[in-house]
């Protein structure tokens, strides 16, 4: 999510919310966020993001840094809690819980008001969105770079589906970078721990928005699809009354376009193609035999362009899943040696820095 100042967007939702905030529902297994004052909400609610009905902003939690969204769209909100719910219950069922649940936002409390609004409490991330990260590392560097955050985001959406859930609407904005410097030499080989603009440190990658899950394993419709360049062919072509693809696959497709946008600065497949088969202008086999063939790589290697390929295959069902690629792609395998790892492109494109945390 990308923050703007919205002050005057925001001025006549305070009152609303000063009367219900202390009536909110609050569930149990935490206390609620002060929000008793105007002072308060105008510093909570200051800034919004996306949709005019959705707020978002910094806050306090249990006297810890927190990340506060409050929505209107009760469904989205639902979906939300529902999925975050199930993964804490997961994270704090088990003393050794998956790896890839550290790799989705942790839920810290959550609570409507009786004027509709609804809130989520997350963890505070810092750091920056999936999109350019790549490119900010040096050259030599932007390979490891981008190898530990694929995988990481494959292990979180790999817990994500162990759960029940498809995420939807995976894509860069969706996808929160953080780095810590490693100063411990016998840290350096730790996983995780790559070089990043020539210092040590350890990356990390978490999934958020998780407003459109889906119960993949019930076929449960989404609320509305995601970003129409990162939708899987299927979901572009589905009309309602059909059943509803697996959105496992689709998740996997969506991390394909993703991957590919963060290496190339653009999209695998012309605009005009999706747009055609959008508007189901295209046949059948003029559509798949389209999707076979993405735009080349110009900026990366060829180990990297076998598994976006392998990806973005048209046929849903034959896309590999997380744990298929975690153990089969030669670029992912860490017991790979490096030199079968060519390093990036000298023309690859550059950004500035990624912010350290």
């Amino acid at each position: 999510m990308k923050f703007h100042t919205g002050i005057a967007a925001i001025g006549s939702m305070f009152a609303l919310l000063v009367a219900a905030a202390a009536a909110a529902t609050i569930p149990s297994g935490g206390s609620q966020p002060d929000l008793t004052s105007q002072d308060q909400l105008q510093i909570l609610f200051r800034l919004y993001v996306g949709d005019i009905n959705d707020y978002a902003a910094h806050a306090l939690y249990n006297d810890e840094p927190a990340f506060i969204k409050c929505m209107l769209d009760a469904e989205s909100y639902k979906r939300e809690v529902g999925a975050l719910a199930a993964i804490k219950h997961i994270a704090s069922a088990s003393a050794t819980p998956p790896t890839g649940i550290k790799h989705i936002v942790k839920m810290l409390h959550n609570f409507s008001t009786p004027n509709e609004y609804h809130c989520v409490v997350m963890e505070q991330l810092s750091g920056t969105y999936l999109d350019n990260v790549v490119r900010q590392a040096n050259e030599d560097e932007r390979d490891a770079v981008a190898r530990e955050i694929f995988r990481q985001t494959l292990l979180g959406t790999q817990a994500l589906h162990d759960a029940g859930f498809a995420h939807g609407d995976l894509k860069g904005k969706h996808i929160m970078i953080s780095t810590s410097p490693v100063t411990d030499t016998a840290s350096e080989k730790a996983q995780g721990v790559v070089k990043y603009r020539s210092t040590m440190v350890e990356l990390n990658a978490v999934i958020i928005d998780l407003g459109t899950t889906t119960l993949w394993k019930q076929r449960e419709r989404p609320s509305h699809f995601s970003a129409v360049n990162f939708m899987a062919p299927e979901l572009l072509a589905y009309q309602k009354g059909l059943p509803v693809p697996d959105m496992r696959y689709a998740d996997i497709w969506s991390l394909g376009v993703a991957l590919y946008r963060t290496l190339e600065d653009e999209y695998p497949f012309h605009p005009t193609l999706i747009h055609q088969f959008a508007q189901a202008s295209l046949s059948s086999a003029q559509s798949l035999d389209q999707w076979r063939k993405p735009r080349p790589m110009n900026h990366w290697n060829r180990a990297v362009e076998e598994m976006v390929k392998e990806i973005l295959r048209p046929e849903a069902n034959l896309r590999p899943l997380p744990s298929a690629l975690l153990t089969r792609s030669h670029w992912l395998k860490d017991n790979a040696e490096d030199g079968t790892r060519p390093a990036p492109s000298k023309n690859a494109r550059t950004g500035s820095p990624l912010r350290r945390t």
